[in-house]
């Protein structure tokens, strides 16, 4: 049978960070400043980007951090960003129901980037860029 997942405020695929000192989010534009997300509220969700990153800053002084990167090939997404929640969570299912039809797998595409330090943004952009490419 066709499968609807209905929307909702997160869900899917979540990176769960590191939730031990100062963190903060960043993306293409630098750092995020939106207000958080709230979960059963979608329409509060970041707006969809070819990446965030979460930043934290642990308490032995060393700084670490990932970013998640969108694919082309996936549905609208939104992003559930809440600093409460320490995760990078692209949502597919915010936007709107989204019907899986029979026999039509929904495959999703992410790619993980880890980093010592602050975002490297620059970098992370043109690993998104170049695997953005891919789409198919």
């Amino acid at each position: 049978v066709d499968y609807q997942l209905n929307k909702q405020g997160f869900s899917g695929f979540n990176f769960q960070a590191r939730k031990d000192g100062e963190s903060f989010y960043t993306y293409p534009g630098g750092v995020v400043t939106l207000p958080d997300a709230h979960y059963s509220v979608p329409e509060t969700n970041w707006p969809g980007a070819p990446w965030y990153g979460y930043v934290v800053k642990l308490a032995g002084g060393k700084t670490v951090g990932a970013a998640v990167l969108d694919h082309p090939s996936n549905p609208p997404t939104t992003w559930h960003g809440s600093r409460g929640l320490w995760m990078l969570n692209p949502n597919m299912a915010a936007v709107g129901p989204y019907t899986i039809k029979i026999g039509s797998p929904l495959t999703l595409r992410y790619r993980v980037v880890v980093h010592d330090g602050e975002t490297p943004g620059a970098l992370v952009s043109q690993l998104s860029d170049e695997w953005r490419e891919t789409a198919h």
